[in-house]
């Protein structure tokens, strides 16, 4: 090999590394505003649709990763356990996708859910993570506790709602 390609395969190697999820900084690290396009293309939903008194998932994923499956069916299997608690689902997959992944994952089961297509590229703009899905935790004060990415488990999720 020569050098460079030597170099080539060492930065693919470390930057194909997993990464923490880090957030991007804010100066409060409250909820922050955003805009999904919903399912029947004309809707949008945004931060202003959030009741203010309730915890927010906010995830970001991609109708093809099967991950990402896991998590919204771990999350309508956990449905009443998390009755209470707001969830935001953003991707940058095309729509038709996105009603795929909603009906396929029964995601009309859970309460309190704003979905949809993140057309504005917000949530990657925002956030700063190298793995579907994303989550950030925000508590009912909408102040954030934590930035989770992949497939990371309900037991984990409820975990860090409760802090």
């Amino acid at each position: 090999f020569s050098l460079s390609t030597t170099a080539c395969l060492l930065s693919l190697l470390v930057f194909a590394q997993p990464r923490p999820a880090t957030i991007m900084q804010q100066r409060n690290n409250d909820l922050p505003f955003f805009k999904l396009l919903g399912l029947d293309s004309s809707a949008t939903h945004a931060r202003e649709d959030l009741t203010k008194t309730m915890p927010v998932i906010m995830i970001m994923f991609s109708a093809d990763c099967d991950h990402c499956q896991q998590e919204a069916q771990g999350l309508v299997a956990s449905k009443n356990k998390l009755k209470d608690v707001q969830i935001v689902m953003g991707s940058l997959s095309p729509l038709s996708e996105l009603k795929i992944f909603y009906t396929k994952n029964k995601l009309s089961e859970l309460n309190h859910l704003l979905f949809g297509k993140d057309y504005l590229y917000f949530f990657t703009r925002f956030f700063k993570f190298s793995s579907y899905p994303f989550m950030a935790i925000y508590n009912k004060n909408h102040q954030l506790i934590t930035a989770l990415q992949g497939d990371v488990g309900i037991n984990r999720i409820l975990q860090e709602l409760s802090k």
